[in-house]
């Protein structure tokens, strides 16, 4: 489903009066300056590509500002900005300039996404360690109990006066159940250990619902070849029945070749390594030359 259908960025003249206007150059106005990139066109599935410090990234960033995404982590806006010395603010005034349009449903109203969400990697690690926090901290309540309770049965029949009543009932509790039983009475459920790959992955398929817009930076650092293929079919299920539109920046071969699995009409990418930007095909990138390279010139151990 197609809800952006395109995202225009400050022309070139208004970038060079911008930077003119401070006298020295400022992110994210630079790298739109060296890259001349003006506006992008949407389809399903959109991916950024580029080598690092080529600027998708800051491009999702920008689209997901102006958009009004939801954040995960809260964006930095400009980390150059001192409120007290500088009376512009770079990164918002860049996205400011910005311009962008939904498309139109046959019956002629703005097809308006459920959710606009940006999802970084930083984001799923975060996750997952929270997860595993939660996990330590059962970890802690196992030994609380388990002590609690020796201590309890130690001191043997507590009852001596009506004031112990609470403490008696406690006791005999106790001593009618196992140890096993007790701790799974106080202690909260054991979650699942999965490998990161296994959690990264559940996550997405947790975040990702109907009729939404997903800004995913480089989700291929949480996982394997093999979770990649995953997402990757995830994506598909997402984009072809759940009605959701994918903005992508990505180095992933993978990813990449989404074309293969959604279709070409259905798959665009931009690459962020050119000046100016063009649209190419999955194949002809850097990238993934390298990749192919690699595994031609080693073929015959595959055999």
């Amino acid at each position: 489903m197609i809800y952006l259908k395109y995202f225009k960025f400050p022309s070139t003249l208004e970038i060079d009066k911008y930077i003119a206007h401070v006298n020295y150059t400022l992110y994210p106005w630079n790298i739109f300056f060296n890259n001349l990139f003006t506006e992008m066109s949407f389809t399903d599935l959109t991916i950024l590509y580029g080598n690092n410090g080529s600027g998708k990234t800051t491009v999702l960033n920008i689209v997901a500002s102006k958009l009004k995404a939801k954040f995960f982590n809260e964006l930095t806006d400009d980390s150059f900005y001192d409120e007290k010395s500088n009376l512009y603010h770079p990164f918002c005034d860049f996205v400011k300039k910005c311009e962008y349009s939904f498309s139109y449903n046959d019956n002629g109203n703005l097809r308006k996404p459920k959710n606009i969400i940006l999802i970084t990697s930083n984001d799923i690690f975060k996750i997952i360690r929270e997860r595993d926090e939660s996990n330590n901290q059962r970890v802690k309540e196992y030994e609380f109990y388990k002590a609690k309770r020796r201590e309890i049965l130690s001191r043997g029949n507590p009852f001596k006066t009506s004031a112990d009543y609470e403490t008696l009932k406690e006791y005999l509790e106790i001593k009618k159940i196992t140890q096993n039983k007790y701790l799974e009475r106080n202690v909260r459920p054991k979650k699942t250990v999965l490998s990161n790959g296994q959690e990264a992955l559940s996550i997405y398929d947790d975040l990702i619902e109907e009729d939404s817009i997903y800004l995913l930076d480089e989700p291929e650092n949480c996982l394997s070849s093999k979770y990649q293929l995953e997402l990757v079919e995830l994506i598909k299920k997402a984009s072809r029945y759940y009605g959701c539109q994918f903005i992508i920046s990505t180095h992933s071969p993978l990813i990449l070749g989404m074309d293969k699995i959604l279709g070409m009409d259905k798959t665009r990418v931009y690459n962020l390594d050119e000046s100016p930007v063009n649209i190419s095909n999955w194949y002809e990138l850097e990238n993934v030359k390298v990749y192919y390279e690699f595994f031609r010139k080693n073929k015959d151990k595959f055999k």
